[in-house]
């Protein structure tokens, strides 16, 4: 447990579709990846439109429990509670992912996953070849960055 408190400190509990879950599993390890490594690689933002841009002290007030349909036939397929262990920079990318869309970051990890799980299942899971845990910091880092470059590219040179 030790490791995941330096390298991954922050953890995201987040209700995930057993299904899907299942299929993420099977799919990551018939290509050698740790599911972990996965599901922070389907957190990446895709781009900067993503991200709330504000100051995070106000992203809090932003984010919000999903509420239910209200609908019984809306439950869904069973769902468990998974923990997600993401790097300060995965944090601070999900934070600001989460508050652009209103939701709290448990909401947002398992709506994306879900999302992503279902786009990876209609397109044969084409996963890239050599994800690290290297490799998806510094893309997140790449998009943490982008967000910031309008503030600061006429102040560099």
């Amino acid at each position: 447990m030790m490791r995941h408190g330096k390298a991954f400190p922050h953890r995201i509990v987040a209700m995930i579709n057993d299904a899907g879950y299942e299929k993420l599993k099977e799919e990551s390890l018939a290509r050698g990846y740790q599911i972990a490594l996965i599901e922070r690689w389907m957190l990446i933002p895709q781009s900067v439109e993503d991200l709330y841009t504000g100051n995070l002290d106000d992203a809090d007030v932003m984010m919000r429990w999903p509420l239910p349909s209200g609908n019984t036939k809306d439950r869904g397929p069973k769902r468990t509670r998974r923990n997600i262990w993401l790097t300060d920079a995965g944090w601070e990318a999900v934070t600001r992912c989460a508050a652009k869309r209103g939701l709290v970051r448990s909401a947002y990890v398992a709506e994306v996953i879900h999302e992503q799980v279902r786009i990876a299942n209609e397109s044969g899971w084409p996963l890239p070849d050599g994800i690290t845990n290297e490799s998806v910091e510094k893309e997140i880092r790449d998009v943490l960055r982008k967000m910031e470059e309008p503030a600061t590219a006429g102040s560099m040179e």
